[in-house]
């Protein structure tokens, strides 16, 4: 092989974002010669994208915000208005599109995510009301006990040797 010949470069395939949380972005612009099309571009092109004034369409931006890279990639090269940051922070996780002045702000959740954390929390729930419900009808066998040795006055005896009874059986039970 000649030393001098060079090899072509290869991008390697993309899965997520890059090192700024960028995952994808469109150019959206229109006029005679270009047409109402967007076209795919990357975190560099946005970035020049946005530091040049006077354009007659706009970016749209992908961005995972839980990477560590994005907001310091937004605050640096965007020029977000502070209601763009309060609705990272504001605990609202719809789904939704907000007017932000002259731009949008488009709140698109992660929705297997939500899914997952809606799951988890259901099933929190339902332990906890399991929980609830064997505290109420299988009581403890040290408690019954308790309620034997010191029975309410108003209890026959007849009660207290059938309930002594069916603790003994109850331990035994328990037991195994």
């Amino acid at each position: 092989m000649n030393a001098d010949a060079t090899l072509p470069t290869v991008t390697p395939p993309r899965y997520g974002a890059d090192a700024t949380g960028f995952i994808c972005g469109y150019l959206l612009e229109s006029g005679p010669d270009i047409g109402p099309i967007g076209r795919p571009i990357d975190c560099d092109e946005a970035a020049r994208w946005l530091a040049e004034a006077g354009h007659a369409g706009f970016v749209w931006l992908h961005f995972n915000l839980a990477h560590t890279g994005a907001l310091p990639w937004l605050r640096q090269h965007a020029e977000l208005s502070d209601a763009f940051f309060e609705t990272l922070y504001d605990g609202l996780h719809s789904t939704r599109i907000e007017r932000s002045e002259e731009a949008l702000i488009a709140v698109v959740n992660d929705l297997l995510a939500n899914r997952l954390d809606h799951k988890r929390a259901r099933l929190g729930a339902l332990r906890r009301l399991l929980v609830r419900l064997q505290r109420l009808l299988a009581p403890e066998p040290a408690a019954l006990f308790r309620l034997l040795q010191h029975p309410p006055a108003w209890w026959p005896s007849s009660m207290c040797r059938n309930c002594g009874r069916r603790a003994r059986s109850f331990r035994s039970c328990c037991a195994t």
